[in-house]
């Protein structure tokens, strides 16, 4: 089996200047990174800012919030909170500002530096543990989630999540390989059991891009948790205040669109209106970013 020369690509805030221009910032306003990752998005923000303003960035990842403090040790306008930010109400609302936000910003992508960690599990391009957490501290890794599936739900799994069109006969080949002993605690192993199912490369995809899509969102339950977090963040918004999503596959897209029609409805306890229309990246920055190639950005502005 070849693969392609591992590629490590330098992380890359995406779309910075229209996340800048849509959060409509004020230099001493308050301001969310709900996903800090390597804090590019958060040092623009910041940048912008006056003495005055308060920024709060929230990761599930360790490393990030490592590498953050080490970054910005000397920024006192800066607040780390290392968890999901499914949970920023709860934070927000003991530290006194919930419901007095200016802005969020949810960049819900997996950052550069994870995917070209070996050790994280999430790349199938270099070999290492089948892990895939966004949260080490959690205890199911993929290998154990892949050991303990079914046929059925992995099968389901696949195609919701990944919008695989081999899901069946993957989810039967991992199953399979469970139960013969042949799965290993490797990324590798892995993608030679999904080439092995029939599964064949889309386009400019590799054939196990959307297995491992999938299996990433089901052990994270990226899907409650960007439910949770997008609701979250409009709560805690004051009224005018903006909430800025990056979403980067079709089921992201489709999430935030549906949390948008529900939630501008007049009916409701908290109202929002959308700003504009879902905006890709630019020709140029697919070509300096190309994980960049399918992001949207979407606006929201909380106005009851």
């Amino acid at each position: 089996m070849r693969f392609q020369l591992n590629k490590v690509f330098e992380h890359q805030s995406v779309l910075p200047n229209e996340c800048l221009a849509a959060l409509q910032l004020k230099p001493g306003g308050c301001y969310v990174d709900a996903t800090f990752g390597r804090g590019g998005h958060t040092a623009l923000i910041l940048g912008a800012l006056d003495d005055s303003a308060t920024v709060i960035a929230f990761d599930q990842d360790k490393e990030a919030i490592r590498y953050g403090q080490q970054r910005f040790e000397k920024e006192s306008r800066l607040s780390l909170v290392h968890d999901n930010f499914s949970q920023m109400s709860q934070y927000l609302n003991q530290h006194g500002v919930y419901g007095a936000v200016d802005g969020i910003l949810m960049d819900i992508g997996v950052s550069s530096p994870q995917l070209d960690d070996a050790e994280r599990g999430f790349s199938f391009m270099r070999d290492g543990p089948l892990d895939m957490r966004m949260d080490q501290r959690k205890a199911q890794s993929a290998f154990d989630y892949l050991s303990n599936i079914s046929e059925k739900e992995l099968h389901h799994i696949l195609e919701v999540y990944g919008e695989e069109r081999y899901a069946r006969r993957i989810a039967k080949g991992i199953v399979q390989s469970v139960k013969d002993n042949r799965l290993k605690n490797s990324t590798l192993s892995l993608v030679e059991i999904i080439e092995a199912s029939g599964a064949k490369r889309d386009k400019h995809k590799h054939a196990a891009t959307r297995t491992f899509q999938a299996i990433r969102i089901a052990v994270n339950r990226e899907v409650e948790v960007l439910e949770q977090g997008l609701y979250s963040g409009l709560q805690s918004l004051a009224i005018g205040g903006r909430l800025v999503v990056l979403s980067f596959h079709g089921l992201e897209h489709r999430i935030v669109k549906a949390f948008i029609r529900e939630y501008r409805q007049k009916d409701g306890d908290i109202v929002l209106k959308q700003i504009g229309k879902a905006q890709g990246v630019s020709w140029h920055e697919r070509k300096q970013n190309p994980r960049s190639r399918s992001a949207f950005i979407r606006v929201m502005e909380r106005v009851k």
